[in-house]
């Protein structure tokens, strides 16, 4: 191995690895917090003209890194896209926030969401069985 590939695969690592932490606290919080979405996508794009490049060249170096690199992004852009329009993944934040914590206190039963009109009161801790998203908790644990 050369030194230009040698200096290559190690700046495609750290570069690749820089994503990880992003996405490591994406996956265990269930949010994305303030990330820039345009940025996220800008990025995208642009891994993903980089991995092309890499075919045209046929460098193995760049392809590697930019579609594990692209990958982890899309991953962040996910959870960016889920925080930024909830309905669209049919979910929403307070329905994460009780399959993470298990706890029901401070929820909103559905119906009370969905109609403005009704005053929403925080709905006590109760069994499984009678919470409202009782089908979006038994999702996550299969």
């Amino acid at each position: 191995m050369d030194l230009n590939t040698l200096i290559g695969s190690a700046a495609a690592v750290c570069t690749t690895l820089a994503n990880f932490p992003q996405l490591k606290k994406c996956w265990t919080t269930g949010k994305a917090g303030d990330l820039s979405l345009k940025m996220f996508i800008i990025l995208s794009v642009g891994l993903s003209l980089w991995a092309a490049y890499g075919f045209m060249q046929h460098d193995y170096v760049i392809i590697a890194a930019n579609a594990v690199s692209l990958a982890m992004v899309l991953g962040i852009l996910f959870y960016v896209l889920r925080d930024r329009f909830p309905r669209a993944f049919g979910h929403n934040a307070q329905d994460n926030r009780i399959a993470r914590t298990g706890s029901c206190e401070g929820a909103v039963p559905v119906t009370q969401r969905l109609d403005r009109s009704v005053t929403t009161q925080p709905i006590p801790d109760a069994p499984l069985a009678r919470r409202p998203v009782d089908n979006f908790d038994a999702r996550l644990r299969i």
